[in-house]
């Protein structure tokens, strides 16, 4: 079994941190030796413990010793990740275990962070089909804090791009962390390389076994939509460039959803909040909102009509 990286369309902050972050895990598969013996021993035995939860401070001394097989031996830690399938536990293991496998400081290497994240939290959200427990959602807020380059490219990113597209209880929880873990600037930043960014700037650091869920491009639903409204009323000033791309969407999905009143939201939302940066694609979007028939068209239109 090899290590692998899967390189999609999702981004980082404004500098050229994913292009470092996408360097530090790059991995030579020619290179990368199968598991010996007495690792693949050893794996066997932790995936066997970390699946019975016996108490907390047994799950933390778990978490030391799957740290120290995963760092301190000449073994991949994807593939010893890959084979322990700590997605699998409980949410409160999962919380514990996320905090113990790394160490709980910022300046902690980015790669090793990236793969506990995706390792333990990303599979469960890209399966979500109810509410996120509150402890999950606390550990991966406070997680996401501490590490943010690493919350980008083996979450955040990697969630939005569900192949299938993200639902009601994804879009919540993405939204909390936008709130509560990155800086209104860091989100801004975030649209645009999601929005607008070219394929080299994008990287995604997933599971090989996770990959089949990701798709390489956006897939624009109501919750997608209602998403970046719930960025917008945070207040984060999008550049221009992502504002002329959500443009041009608009104009393209408003047929598909011409009777969905989260996108009408959405668009009076994005009307009202970027405004001055809307006012030379009036015509564009007049035409746009004329395809939709919700409670708030008429709204939108006169929001148009005042430009």
């Amino acid at each position: 079994m090899k290590a692998q990286i899967l390189l999609s369309q999702v981004g980082e902050d404004a500098d050229d941190s994913s292009k470092d972050v996408a360097e530090e895990m790059e991995i030579d598969l020619v290179m990368v030796a199968p598991l010996d013996e007495e690792v693949q021993t050893m794996t066997a035995s932790l995936k066997e413990r970390i699946m019975t939860f016996e108490s907390s401070s047994k799950t933390v001394e778990l978490a030391n010793e799957i740290r120290r097989l995963s760092l301190e031996r000449k073994a991949d830690p994807f593939v010893i990740l890959g084979l322990l399938a700590p997605w699998k536990v409980d949410d409160e293991t999962a919380s514990i275990l996320i905090f113990h496998l790394s160490n709980g400081r910022e300046e902690e290497e980015i790669a090793w962070p990236s793969q506990v994240l995706c390792s333990i939290m990303l599979p469960k959200m890209l399966v979500l089909e109810e509410p996120a427990s509150r402890v999950l959602v606390i550990a991966m807020v406070e997680y996401c804090k501490l590490y943010q380059r690493a919350a980008e490219c083996a979450l955040l990113f990697p969630l939005i791009m569900k192949r299938s597209g993200i639902n009601n209880h994804m879009c919540d929880v993405i939204t909390r962390i936008v709130k509560e873990s990155l800086h209104p600037a860091h989100v801004s930043a975030f649209c645009r390389k999601l929005l607008c960014g070219q394929e080299v700037e994008k990287r995604s650091i997933i599971l090989p076994c996770h990959q089949c869920l990701v798709s390489s491009q956006l897939v624009w639903t109501e919750s997608l939509f209602n998403l970046f409204q719930n960025i917008l009323n945070h207040n984060v000033q999008l550049t221009q460039d992502s504002i002329d791309q959500l443009v041009l969407l608009i104009i393209d999905l408003a047929p598909s959803f011409s009777k969905s009143l989260k996108f009408g939201n959405f668009l009076l939302c994005f009307i009202t909040r970027c405004s001055l940066l809307l006012k030379s694609r009036k015509p564009l979007l007049v035409e746009a909102v004329a395809k939709t028939n919700t409670l708030v068209t008429k709204s939108i239109l006169s929001k148009l009509a005042s430009f």
